[in-house]
């Protein structure tokens, strides 16, 4: 649970802009303020910040990537992923969605190296048995290896462990708050 001062702060931020929720599978990129709020459990947010454009993006992605014929989406990508053909799930796939994201961004002028990335989720939900990778694992080891492969800036992260969170991601100022989900994981 927030502190009480912390927890009011967040409320009187979230109060003074647009609030739009998003869904698993969607990406949203902003020049405008808004407060862009999701629910995350073993799905993952990335959330990409350019300080001196005010330029905000962040997904709510499911799974680590989409694979064909036992080929893995960043052989293909960003052909398949980018958006330059019909397909409605591909922001349901972290190598998806973070590379719309990264070219989203190169479109408006913004160098990788400009970029700050905060990455969160990733929780183990599920119960697994043994050595099994669990789902929010995958999620996280693409996103680290899009972030590393690209020299992207990770300056924050709240990742892993067995509960849900709440994010609240301001576009406008790169900042994310956070509510930990106490009473019961998310399933």
């Amino acid at each position: 649970m927030l502190p009480a001062l912390a927890y009011n702060m967040m409320n009187k931020l979230k109060e003074n802009f647009e609030k739009i929720h998003l869904n698993i599978g969607e990406v949203y990129i902003t020049q405008e303020p808004l407060v862009i709020w999701t629910i995350l459990g073993s799905c993952i947010s990335v959330v990409f910040y350019n300080k001196r454009l005010q330029t905000g993006g962040i997904c709510h992605a499911q799974l680590p990537e989409k694979r064909r014929h036992h080929e893995s989406c960043m052989k293909t990508c960003p052909v398949k992923c980018s958006g330059k053909g019909v397909d409605s799930e591909r922001f349901k796939f972290v190598t998806c969605s973070t590379q719309y994201m990264l070219e989203q961004f190169n479109l408006f002028g913004i160098q990788n190296e400009e970029i700050e990335v905060k990455l969160f989720g990733g929780a183990n939900v599920f119960q697994t048995n043994g050595n099994v990778k669990t789902v929010g694992s995958q999620n996280l080891e693409a996103a680290m290896n899009f972030i590393q492969k690209h020299d992207l800036n990770l300056v924050s992260k709240y990742i892993g462990g067995k509960r849900g969170i709440t994010i609240y991601f301001h576009s406008h100022t790169g900042k994310v708050f956070l509510k930990k989900h106490l009473n019961s994981p998310v399933t």
